[in-house]
């Protein structure tokens, strides 16, 4: 994504992105090409928007999915109601998920520029939901700050555990995938 710039600045991009996850590519995009202009490289912020939403379309359609999780989303379809919440932007979210062919099993999608916390509320306000009945499955930090922002339990798919200081263990729970979980369909 950004030709001709140094391997220091290169480690320091990918450094940056890795230890920021959950930030969005509108906060970090400008902030790489700032980086890489100092280096001298001609950088267009929309040409990186548009390579690297691209990139992430492509990645996430052919990504293999988490085990279980097809199964989940079906069996949650029938009786309850499943929202995506995203840092990704919405348009991009929508693709990808066209693409998938999962678009039906979701009821509301929010992605950026909405925030994770306002989408949850934006859904529960709307539909009168009490956050008590609200189950909220992610694999970042900031999945679990969001739903611990808005009073609903989280389930944290995958193994690595997050720092304990983002409080409030007893709504938390931890599964590797989704096997298991529900009947598959």
């Amino acid at each position: 994504m950004f030709p001709g710039v140094s391997n220091g600045l290169g480690a320091r991009i990918m450094r940056h992105h890795l230890d920021n996850p959950g930030l969005s590519r509108e906060f970090k995009l400008p902030l790489y090409a700032d980086w890489a202009r100092e280096e001298g490289c001609q950088v267009s912020y929309d040409s990186l928007l548009e390579t690297y939403s691209a990139m992430v379309v492509e990645a996430v359609v052919g990504s293999p999915w988490v085990p279980g999780v097809l199964s989940a989303l079906k069996f949650f379809a029938v009786d309850s109601t499943n929202i995506l919440v995203t840092a990704a932007p919405h348009e991009e979210i929508h693709v990808i998920l066209r693409r998938l062919l999962i678009h039906d099993m979701f009821d509301a999608c929010y992605g950026y520029p909405t925030s994770k916390v306002d989408g949850i509320m934006d859904y529960i306000n709307s539909r009168g939901c009490s956050s008590d009945r609200c189950v909220f499955f992610g694999d970042s930090i900031g999945d679990a700050r969001a739903a611990l922002a808005c009073n609903i339990d989280f389930v944290q798919v995958g193994s690595e555990a997050f720092d304990e200081s983002i409080g409030c263990r007893e709504k938390m729970s931890i599964i590797k995938d989704f096997t298991g979980l529900v009947e598959p369909c």
